[in-house]
């Protein structure tokens, strides 16, 4: 008799286990699914050669937003004034300025 409640006792204590996991399961992928998902924001880049400056502009909005003399120092200006941001250039206006 006290093994049957022991069994009966070790079968409902493992179904309510499972019970438990899998609500915390569903919990958990309903936050995943349900937060929102940051979108990158994506910059098109001209750049135009003054002097010994490379000045970079908003391609769409025509705005300045950084100078700079290499490829390297430019990049670095764009990602401290522009963080979580993508940026697109034509390899052909690249080549023009001498940044390719």
């Amino acid at each position: 008799m006290i093994v049957l409640t022991l069994a009966v006792g070790f079968i409902l204590g493992w179904f309510a286990l499972r019970a438990l996991i899998n609500l915390k399961m569903k919990r958990m992928l309903d936050s995943i699914v349900n937060s929102p998902i940051p979108e990158k924001k994506t910059i098109n880049l001209d750049f135009v050669k003054m002097d010994h400056a490379i000045l970079a502009y908003n391609r769409d909005t025509q705005q300045f937003l950084v100078q700079g003399s290499t490829r390297e120092e430019i990049t670095a200006l764009l990602l401290k004034r522009f963080p979580d941001t993508s940026f697109m250039a034509n390899t052909k206006n690249l080549e023009e300025v001498g940044l390719k």
